[in-house]
């Protein structure tokens, strides 16, 4: 798993775009459902058929989940039951989730599962603790522009709020990189606009895939 994580309104749809372009990788949209279940699911349980219908009624409580991406709760449900019982954790079940996700892009083999999610970057021991393997590609926009950005798409027009809010993100994340060093990787939003080959040849390099130029053709969703 590797997980953008930033303030809203710091390019993170913008990079989850980019990067679910790649042949070897799925990011899907924004869902709060890792950090959401993980109290709930996260221990060892004994899995059922009626665990597993527990577990998707509360899945698709997740109301972006279940408009947007566009999978269907039958399927899911049949996919998870194929497998046996003893195979089933919580991890296992958020992977197979997002490798049911039906990216509009063409995939080959998949290296590399992906989420974007601005309040992950406040969970991201929660993160490591159900995947210990997860990298982390922190992205920062000029506080000014994150926040002109904010007070246009959500109305929201504190700006000395939205100024204290883009400190306690990033340093929350700052401190995560300093625990975990090895598994972050820090963009500017300015440089991956600016010169978006190179940011996205540096960001392969550090999760493992391999780069592709139709990671850069998806000028159809702009939206940081």
């Amino acid at each position: 798993f590797v997980f953008i994580v930033g303030m809203g309104r710091s390019g993170t749809t913008l990079l989850r775009t980019i990067m679910d372009a790649g042949e070897e990788t799925i990011f899907a949209p924004e869902a709060k459902i890792i950090v959401h279940l993980k109290q709930k699911y996260n221990y060892p349980i004994i899995w059922t058929e009626k665990k597993v219908d527990e577990f998707l009624d509360d899945l698709y409580m997740e109301i972006k989940l279940a408009t947007t991406w566009q999978i269907k709760r039958e399927d899911l449900r049949a996919k998870i039951l194929s497998y046996g019982f003893s195979e089933i954790n919580f991890p296992f079940l958020i992977r197979l989730i997002y490798l049911t996700y039906p990216s509009k892009n063409k995939k080959k083999q998949i290296k590399v599962l992906g989420d974007k999610n601005p309040v992950y970057s406040l969970f991201i021991d929660e993160i490591k603790e159900i995947f210990p393997q997860a990298k982390f590609i922190h992205i920062v926009r000029d506080y000014r522009d994150c926040i002109l950005s904010n007070k246009k798409v959500f109305k929201r027009q504190n700006a000395a709020a939205l100024a204290q809010l883009w400190k306690i993100y990033n340093t929350i994340i700052t401190i995560a990189t300093k625990k975990y060093k090895d598994d972050f990787y820090f963009v500017r939003y300015e440089d991956l606009t600016a010169d978006p080959e190179k940011s996205v040849r540096a960001i392969c390099e550090f999760t493992g895939l391999t780069y592709h130029s139709t990671m850069l053709d998806f000028h159809k969703d702009l939206s940081a």
